[in-house]
């Protein structure tokens, strides 16, 4: 048993390097056949790739101003974009229209009004309806920084473009280029001030990779703080790492079994990491405790709960395994991981713990020693560094002539 398990842990070590983590979010989402065809016909060709550019500034009037200087990078008549500017003014465009109507409406304002009077009444207008006109023919104030926030952040469909960030006002413009015209794009915009370009694509990558660091981060504390919890609750370190030690072979069982098969880790299916940790340490503790109850008091609770422990597992396998049928590929890679780590951590829980507890408890006791301790290992260790060098010495000084 010890050696078929020995055997099985070192094969899939050598494999669980080799794990991925699935960077492509659309490969973990499941499209119809007529959703795949709907990106080419609203976005475009395949061959074609879209970007943010970005114009950030604390004052949300500078942000828009600096997002119009983005028109000179578009000359190219096969790059389409979405700028605010197309359809906002920016603060010096609003100025030089205001200046040239303050200019004008004082000559023009009693000539209109008196025109809009004298047709108005011929359509049949009332006097009273053609004064709201006195309100517009007047001079007007040069739009300020309140002017914007109010008509830009106020707005439901403008408000898409503008939003809060560490840097200030940021307004985002939208664009789609050929994926051939990328990098003379992006040098065009670095050139201009107050503008950043930013691929949609590495938005997800960014964030796939955060999770695959943080996932790596999570287990390692997790380990830890389990560890230490085992360690304070039985106050002893060989009892903590027996506990552990299966946790921590099943997770290389799993590790290379999704390396040798290539089963894939992505954003949906890490989260069964952590419930398949938890329910590996809820099995080991259990094994402990049966094993410690029949050594302390002579009570056998294993069988019990090593049913208890199989009926879990059988559940939660069941539960989870029917999610295979599913045609969504992230509901498949749910199933595929759940039911792979539950065979690996029962079948670590229900044998190699039970190993181990064997060679240090239960064959020792039965032979009337007491359970072989931490530091007998070290007892033994010193004793080889002092046997074998003597013996070494004594056989070459006995081959001498």
């Amino acid at each position: 048993m010890f050696f078929c398990l020995s055997i099985t842990t070192i094969v899939l070590w050598n494999f669980a390097d080799e794990v991925d983590f699935e960077n492509d979010l659309n490969k973990i989402n499941y499209f119809p056949e007529h959703l795949q065809k709907a990106p080419d016909i609203i976005v475009g060709q395949s061959d074609r790739e879209s970007f943010f550019v970005l114009s950030a500034d604390e004052s949300l009037s500078v942000a828009v101003a600096k997002s119009a200087s983005l028109q000179s990078a578009l000359s190219d008549t096969s790059t389409h974009s979405t700028v605010l500017t197309d359809v906002v003014l920016t603060p010096s465009q609003i100025a030089g229209s205001v200046e040239a109507w303050n200019r004008h409406i004082p000559e023009l304002a009693d000539k209109l009004k008196s025109q809009l009077t004298s047709v108005g009444e011929e359509l049949g207008f009332q006097s009273q309806f053609l004064q709201v006109y006195n309100d517009i023919f007047r001079t007007y104030d040069i739009a300020d920084e309140h002017f914007y926030r109010d008509f830009l952040l106020n707005d439901p469909i403008y408000s898409e473009f503008v939003f809060m960030g560490d840097n200030g006002y940021n307004v985002v413009s939208t664009v789609n280029l050929p994926k051939a015209n990328r990098a003379e794009f992006t040098e065009n915009v670095n050139k201009l001030e107050g503008l950043e370009t930013v691929a949609r694509s590495s938005l997800a990558l960014d964030l796939v990779n955060t999770v695959s660091d943080d996932l790596n981060f999570m287990l390692i504390l997790t380990s830890l703080l389990v560890f230490v919890v085992l360690l304070l609750t039985y106050g002893r370190l060989e009892l903590a790492l027996v506990t552990f030690l299966p946790m921590a072979v099943s997770w290389v069982w799993i590790l290379g079994i999704c390396g040798l098969f290539h089963i894939k880790f992505n954003m949906i299916n890490v989260v069964v990491t952590t419930f398949i940790f938890g329910l590996g340490d809820d099995y080991s503790i259990f094994v402990s405790d049966g094993i410690l109850s029949r050594y302390k008091y002579g009570i056998d609770k294993l069988k019990s709960y090593r049913s208890s422990i199989i009926l879990s597992a059988i559940t939660t396998i069941i539960g989870t395994g029917v999610l295979i049928f599913s045609q969504h590929p992230a509901l498949y890679s749910i199933a595929v991981l759940s039911v792979t780590g539950m065979i690996c951590v029962v079948i670590a829980s229900l044998t190699l713990q039970l190993l181990l507890y064997d060679v240090l408890i239960d064959s020792r006791k039965k032979r009337g020693f007491s359970p072989l301790e931490l530091r007998d290992f070290l007892r033994a260790t010193r004793g080889l560094d002092v046997f074998l060098p003597s013996a070494f010495n004594s056989a070459v000084i006995r081959g001498l002539p």
